[in-house]
């Protein structure tokens, strides 16, 4: 009889792997029969970081027969046996999603684009990010039962490491403490005994004896990867190609290692070294040239090195690179054409057409490599982007949207997007082309529409088109929403400013906004300047002094700066203080600056001998004499020495700039049309006057076609008579349209 208070002691589930256990059925083994005996092997494949263990088994050995096989598995699993074959696959794609976060950091903060492709041999890595690519091959070349790869064959561009220490640290980074490296090789000592003791306690089974397992060849395809061990197996037959790669490694394991350690001055020495001992070894030359590369002012000594041990044409992008920084571009050029024509991985070899069309000198030949650089890698955006400028630069319009419509096609997620026609946008306003940037900012605002950029810069294409009071709306809801994320969007402010003072005629609430800006911001130049000229404007001459001097202050403090829009600005001001305020000190003290800037333009050069003399003239007149050569800027004491270069030059450049803050001024773009025309600085004024029919009214567009007609026959003479027969038909095929 039971007891009413009595607990009843809970039932204990039967142990792992006992008959009748539910444990049994989970285990991925099952009993065979190898080579007359009894084994285990896989029921299935046993999943192994990104790799799968597709085959596995274990022959026991010590049985005597007959024997009891009721109890399965459970009754032998714990014996100790032997491994008799291990084999082991990879799918490409799992690889990659692997490979990719690991290697991050090793071409910069972003993670890189990543490609895995089977070579002869081994396996090619490629990584690419932005202007940088880096590709190197991982030779396999087992050694029993040891697995070992080699790096070798490192190239890249845009890095500013050598490329064998950059391949060197991506490694690293994805094998970690798993692999042992000696130089440029990875050793994975008794990697099958590593992945026994790691899988088979996960299925219950004790690690087999691996001692005399070997190696096979790595083989892949489309699908993935396999590899495979077994005890059958004879020593691997090694090619040529990485029996050599293996000597390399071995002669170069000590400054491999120092070049992995970032020791680049010792890595140096020992490759100088084994040099001497291995007379013209390409494999040391190049990786000695990489090293002076690095370094800086040794192009042409890594030159000599490089071309002493191979012809031009095996150098590769490494001298395509060192020859463009020694000034040789047509050699140059060819070097890199012909690298990435041999070169297997995307990415590099359009990178490395896109430095040779960076340092081409004809437009033609740089369009055809821009073009060879898409198609070599379609989905790599900078040869793209580079190509978008180039089309937007010969007013080849509907070219430059297929490349920006590729380039949002190529992009994930909606800020990228956003991003792309954000850009493209900017670029197509910046050229003049207002209705199509109106349709482009829309576009990026329909991925991110509180973007305070973004809309500024629709307010900034609809003033330009005419449109001010929407304009100025939208400006001022750009302000609003980059005071609203604490972000203060300070172009959105210089906008905002322009457009109550160009077009409201509201000058304090624009000189209000401007003040707003503090100094350091990039737009704080700008801000100072428009700030003097509206100042001057309302009469306020003292404070636009102030205005102007505290940009000449911030441009002397400042480290980076664009000279010729300072150059600009400070010529304004000197004009301001010379004719407003009578003051030929205060403007000499303004071109002084700009001289040192830019000492060589005529224009300025002029202006401050001019108010040098006026300056002189009073000092005189005060009795105070002349100032001394040795208080002026260096730039200023050299001013008498230079020649006086054309007038039309600043011209130019001035009213690019007007064009460009005002670009409704049709009189003033004319102007510049004419001075452009006089410069015989035809292919800018081709883009100019495209950029003004595209939304000319019907009374302006009789006085555009004629300018357009003539600029377009003296385009077409002159690659005539360059003999450059893509541009001739390029401008005859526009001209025949306009006719």
């Amino acid at each position: 009889m039971i007891r009413p208070n009595k607990r009843r002691r809970p039932v204990r589930p039967a142990p792992e792997g006992a008959p009748g256990a539910g444990a049994i059925s989970k285990i991925p083994l099952r009993l065979a029969v190898t080579k007359g005996g009894l084994g285990l092997e896989l029921d299935g494949a046993l999943p192994l970081g990104f790799c799968d263990i597709e085959q596995l088994s274990i022959s026991l050995v010590g049985l005597t027969f007959p024997v009891d096989l009721s109890g399965g598995v459970a009754r032998f699993r714990h014996r100790r046996g032997a491994l008799e074959h291990l084999s082991l696959a990879a799918r490409r794609d799992k690889v990659v999603a692997a490979l990719a976060p690991a290697m991050r950091g090793v071409l910069g903060p972003e993670s890189p684009a990543l490609t895995v492709a089977g070579i002869a041999g081994g396996v090619m890595i490629g990584i690419s990010s932005g202007t940088q690519a880096l590709a190197f091959d991982l030779l396999w070349v087992p050694s029993e039962g040891d697995a070992r790869w080699i790096v070798c064959q490192a190239r890249s561009i845009g890095l500013a490491t050598p490329s064998l220490a950059a391949a060197l640290r991506a490694m690293d980074a994805v094998v970690g403490r798993q692999a042992e490296r000696s130089g440029a090789t990875f050793i994975f000592a008794d990697a099958a005994g590593s992945i026994a003791r790691h899988a088979l306690p996960t299925a219950g089974a004790r690690t087999p004896d691996t001692a005399d397992v070997r190696w096979g060849q790595l083989e892949s395809d489309s699908f993935g990867f396999r590899i495979a061990c077994d005890r059958t197996f004879s020593p691997p037959l090694i090619s040529p190609h990485a029996i050599r790669e293996l000597e390399l490694a071995r002669l170069t394991e000590a400054a491999d290692a120092a070049l992995a350690g970032s020791d680049l001055e010792t890595a140096r020495d020992v490759y100088l070294a084994l040099l001497e001992r291995s007379p013209r070894d390409a494999d040391l030359a190049r990786r000695l040239a990489d090293l002076d590369r690095v370094a800086g002012d040794r192009s042409e000594a890594a030159l000599s090195t490089l071309l002493e041990a191979m012809p031009l044409a095996e150098a590769g992008m490494l001298a395509g690179e060192l020859l463009a920084t020694a000034g040789n571009a047509q050699a140059s050029v060819l070097s890199l054409r012909q690298a990435a024509e041999r070169e297997a991985y995307g990415p590099l070899a359009a990178l490395a057409l896109l430095r040779a069309s960076e340092t081409t000198e004809t437009i033609r030949d740089r369009l055809e490599l821009l073009d060879q650089a898409v198609a070599r890698s379609p989905a790599l955006e900078a040869p793209r982007w580079a190509r978008f400028a180039l089309r937007l630069e010969l007013a080849d319009l509907k070219g430059a949207m297929g490349d920006a419509e590729h380039l949002e096609a190529a992009t994930r997620g909606a800020y990228r997007r956003h991003e792309v026609w954000r850009r493209a946008a900017d670029a197509f306003l910046a050229r003049g082309h207002h209705a199509k940037a109106i349709t482009l900012f829309e576009r990026a605002l329909r991925y991110a529409p509180d973007n305070p950029s973004a809309v500024s810069g629709l307010a900034r294409s609809l003033l330009a088109a005419g449109r001010s009071g929407r304009a100025l709306d939208l400006m001022s809801r750009a302000v609003e929403l980059g005071e609203r994320k604490g972000t203060p969007s300070f172009d959105s402010v210089m906008a905002l400013a322009r457009a109550l003072a160009e077009s409201a005629g509201d000058l304090p609430h624009a000189i209000a906004r401007l003040r707003s800006i503090p100094a350091g911001e990039k737009e704080s130049l700008d801000a100072r300047g428009l700030e003097g000229r509206y100042r001057a404007t309302l009469g306020d001459l003292a404070g636009a002094s102030m205005a102007f001097a505290q940009m000449r202050d911030a441009i002397e403090l400042a480290n980076e700066i664009d000279s010729d829009r300072a150059g600009a600005w400070l010529v304004e001001a000197a004009r301001f203080e010379r004719t407003s305020k009578q003051d030929p000190l205060a403007a000499q003290r303004h071109l002084a600056v700009a001289l040192q800037l830019l000492p060589r333009d005529g224009k300025i050069l002029s202006a401050f001998r001019e108010v040098a003399a006026m300056a002189s003239q009073a000092g005189r007149d005060l009795g105070l004499g002349a100032p001394t050569p040795a208080s002026l800027p260096a730039a200023s004491r050299a001013a008498a020495a230079l020649p006086d270069p054309a007038h039309d030059e600043e011209l130019a450049q001035m009213l690019t700039d007007r064009v460009r803050g005002d670009p409704a001024n049709h009189a003033v773009a004319m102007e510049l049309a004419d001075v452009l025309a006089r410069l015989g600085r035809h292919l800018e004024l081709f883009a100019l006057l495209s950029a003004r029919l595209e939304d000319a009214p019907d009374d302006v567009r009789p006085e555009l076609l004629p300018r357009q007609k003539e600029v377009l026959e003296r385009l077409v003479e002159q690659a005539h008579r360059e003999k450059r027969a893509d541009e001739e038909r390029i401008y005859s095929d526009a001209l025949a349209r306009l006719k």
